[in-house]
């Protein structure tokens, strides 16, 4: 068990647990992961990174188990569009969210 201390505190990250449901974050600012990955790990869960698509296409295609996908909209190399179809085609089962500040709405005109 290590430690990570965030703003409001410290958080426990558990090492990897295969046991443990899989979550794989693509996010390609490291601050960002850094939030999210511990609070994975607090909730259960084991979690795997990939700072771009391309990198998230390598994992699922080295066939690490993968029971959740979270993935931010705009990433470098191949986008989140792009790997949702991905995964989509490939891996129908494992569930996505996108998991971004984008506002998608578009504004209202007066």
């Amino acid at each position: 068990m290590t430690t990570v201390k965030t703003e409001t505190g410290t958080l426990s990250k558990a090492r990897p647990n295969p046991g443990l449901p899989r979550v794989l974050l693509v996010e390609d600012e490291q601050p960002i992961r850094d939030i999210i990955v511990p609070w994975l790990f607090r909730d259960g869960f084991d979690c795997r990174e990939a700072a771009d698509g391309r990198a998230a296409m390598e994992l699922l295609a080295a066939a690490t188990r993968i029971n959740l996908a979270l993935s931010n909209l705009l990433l470098p190399m191949v986008d989140g569009f792009t790997l949702l179809l991905h995964l989509k085609q490939r891996y129908p089962r494992i569930p996505f969210a996108f998991v971004t500040a984008i506002n998608v709405r578009k504004s209202e005109k007066k």
